[in-house]
């Protein structure tokens, strides 16, 4: 989430797991009448089987065992809904008006600086409480200052920060930590790849998770070099994909994020991706580009 996102990215902002027809070649262009899925599965919650099927009945064989009962059916993982919340009194408001659609939040809270320090911007204890109270992980976002790589070019700065996000951690109630480092360079990406897969095993050993932002792309070859979805996706327990923005108040008119454009990303991410580690990031802010000059507009505006 960049730093000129935070203004707008309050708790509204959500980010739910990949449900099964986004993405698919064949999916329609509005979603189906149920749109929260089972994981992995590609019929919607609700929705029965053919409505003239009929049972099939078959004869029992003479001398045949008895049929077996089946065992326990496994429930379907519930799919994360993820705020992102910036401190301040309308996303505290936000949050609260729809603390029951989500169940896990990543606060705007720690920032690496690039004497390879971790300053706390403002972390709650009384929020995270209210969190744990009201059944809703919370995953704090650490960012890196926007182009700050020291941490990954440093060797020293390197084992430090890991230590002390394996230490923040452990805080009581947090369920993780959500990385979000960027603004790098391509030279960044093994660098990247090492402390990512570093964090997230000793965050494993402590029963922690690790969420990690990355930027869009829909191939290998397009922007967003340092971010390998493959690399990053084999060790991270979330990687979100910030679909946005397509188009800003720097450029022409358009979408933040249009579908075709969003279902690109997407179908490049279920390629290197296991479908249960994604997470489809939206923009909760807009722009107007108006005679007298384009603006970015907020998040009650834009919605």
């Amino acid at each position: 989430m960049s730093s000129r996102y935070a203004s707008a990215a309050t708790a509204a902002l959500a980010l739910a797991i990949l449900p099964a027809w986004w993405g698919h070649p064949r999916a329609p262009i509005s979603p189906p009448a149920h749109p929260v899925m089972i994981l992995g599965s590609r019929v919607p919650l609700g929705e029965s089987a053919a409505p003239n099927s009929q049972p099939v009945k078959q004869a029992a064989a003479k001398n045949s065992p008895p049929a077996k009962h089946p065992g326990p059916q496994k429930s379907a993982p519930t799919p994360l809904v993820l705020g992102y919340y910036v401190p301040g009194a309308s996303a505290l408001a936000d949050l609260e008006a729809h603390a029951s659609s989500m169940n896990a939040i990543a606060p705007f809270w720690y920032a690496l600086r690039i004497n390879g320090t971790l300053h706390d911007m403002g972390s709650s204890a009384s929020l995270t409480q209210w969190c744990r109270a009201h059944h809703i992980a919370v995953y704090p976002m650490v960012i890196n200052g926007y182009g700050n790589d020291n941490i990954l070019q440093s060797s020293a700065y390197f084992r430090q920060d890991l230590t002390d996000l394996i230490r923040l951690a452990a805080t009581p109630g947090y369920a993780g930590l959500n990385i979000d480092f960027e603004s790098l360079n391509n030279r960044d990406e093994a660098p990247l790849d090492r402390f990512v897969a570093s964090l997230a095993s000793a965050l494993h050993h402590e029963g922690k998770k690790l969420i990690v932002s990355v930027g869009p792309r829909t191939s290998r070859q397009n922007g967003y070099h340092v971010y390998s979805y493959r690399h990053l996706g084999a060790s991270a327990d979330y990687v979100d994909l910030m679909l946005y923005d397509e188009h800003d108040n720097g450029g022409a008119s358009g979408p933040v994020a249009g579908l075709a454009w969003a279902r690109a990303i997407v179908s490049y991410a279920r390629q290197t991706i296991p479908r249960g580690k994604i997470l489809v990031g939206l923009a909760g802010y807009g722009y107007d580009w108006a005679s007298t000059g384009s603006i970015e507009i907020n998040d009650r505006e834009a919605l």
